[in-house]
């Protein structure tokens, strides 16, 4: 049991250990490749579940995480895709679905910062937020939940 992962009670929002009926299901985990991403896929592994690691461009760190995963003694994939791109995201959790059989938990933890003053921030930056933040968490959690 991993005591960084939690299952709640939701009538009295006590909190309760993670259940051995949760081991073996499988997670999908976006922006896995380091840092909240990638601390996230080590407890769900250690929780006993199966994790498929998400990532743009940065595949070093994937591959990083995935070995973390599995030091863990949990298996795991990494899978490319930009959650911005819909049919991209779409085919992917497709794939994943046919390989892996339904994903149970769906961490949307891509993201992105344009840093600095909002009324300094371009138009671009701004979109680009909006489009990983907002469309990426529209794109990955439809065809999951379909």
């Amino acid at each position: 049991m991993s005591e960084g992962v939690t299952e709640y009670n939701l009538r009295g929002m006590e909190r309760l250990p993670m259940s051995d009926t949760l081991k073996n299901n499988l997670a999908l985990v976006t922006g896995a490749s380091k840092g909240i991403g990638r601390a996230i896929c080590v407890e769900l592994a250690n929780a006993g579940y199966r994790v498929i690691i998400n990532y743009r461009s940065d595949e070093a760190g994937a591959a990083e995480t995935l070995a973390l995963v599995k030091n863990s003694g949990s298996d795991g994939r990494v899978v490319q895709f930009d959650v911005t791109d819909h049919n991209a995201t779409q085919d992917a959790i497709e794939q994943i679905i046919k390989a892996d059989g339904a994903i149970d938990t769906l961490i949307n933890n891509a993201g992105i910062t344009a840093d600095g003053l909002f009324i300094m921030m371009p138009r671009k930056d701004w979109d680009k937020v909006i489009e990983t933040s907002l469309n990426g968490f529209y794109n990955v959690t439809r065809p999951v939940l379909e």
